[in-house]
C-alpha cells in the first residue's frame, strides 16, 4: 500500500479528553515483537521523532531527539514495565505509551491542549510508518517538515475540526 494511502487511512481511535490525547494502533502482533520499537534507539530513529540515547530499560533521564544533527534535550523515562507500558517526557508534555492486546496505545497529557490537532496529525503519520515496518513493508521515518508531504496539513485540519477546543498554532494567526 502507498504510504499516502496508509496515512490517510490509518484508524488511529484519537480522542482528546481534556488535555490528554489518545491515540491507539491495531494490531495483533504480541508485546514481545512491538517493545523494542518503542524503546530501542535504532527501531525507534525508523519511525519515531523521539529518538534516546540509549535503549530504554530502566527509569532515569535519557538525551534524545529527532534527529542525529539536533541539539539533544533532556527526557525523564518516569516509568517502564517491559512489554506493557513506557512513560517518558517529551519536551513540556508527557507521552504514556501501553501496550495492549491487540495493538499500542498512545497517550500525550499536553501542556497545550488546544494544538493537540498538531500532535494528533503527526503521530497519525508516524503510526502509519510504524504499520508498515510491522507488516514488512519498507518505508522510510517520516518526521518533521517531510510530514507536509504526505498530508499532513489535510490531517491537522480534519482533526482540529473534531477535537474539542482546538485553535491555530501562534505562528498561523
Amino acid at each position: 500500500m502507498d504510504i499516502r494511502d496508509r496515512i490517510a487511512q490509518l484508524n488511529t481511535d484519537t480522542v482528546l479528553d481534556g488535555n490528554v490525547l489518545h491515540l491507539s494502533l491495531a494490531t495483533d502482533l504480541p508485546p514481545s515483537i512491538l517493545w523494542p520499537y518503542l524503546t530501542d534507539p535504532v527501531l525507534l530513529r525508523a519511525w519515531s521523532p523521539y529518538v534516546p540515547d540509549r535503549v530504554l530499560t530502566f527509569e532515569e533521564s535519557v538525551l534524545a531527539r529527532e534527529n542525529s544533527a539536533d541539539e539533544p534535550y533532556l527526557s525523564q523515562i518516569m516509568e517502564i514495565k517491559a512489554e506493557e507500558t513506557l512513560a517518558h517526557t517529551w519536551g513540556d508534555d508527557t507521552v504514556r505509551w501501553s501496550l495492549t492486546n491487540p495493538g499500542i496505545t498512545c497517550d500525550m497529557t499536553l501542556q497545550e491542549p488546544k494544538y493537540a490537532s498538531y500532535y494528533a496529525a503527526g503521530w497519525q503519520v508516524c503510526l502509519a510508518v510504524l504499520q508498515a515496518l510491522l507488516e514488512g513493508d519498507k518505508q522510510e521515518r517520516i518526521i518533521g517538515m517531510d510530514a507536509m508531504k504526505y498530508g499532513w496539513p489535510e490531517l491537522q485540519k480534519k482533526y482540529q475540526a473534531e477535537l474539542p477546543g482546538q485553535e491555530a498554532a501562534p505562528d498561523e494567526g
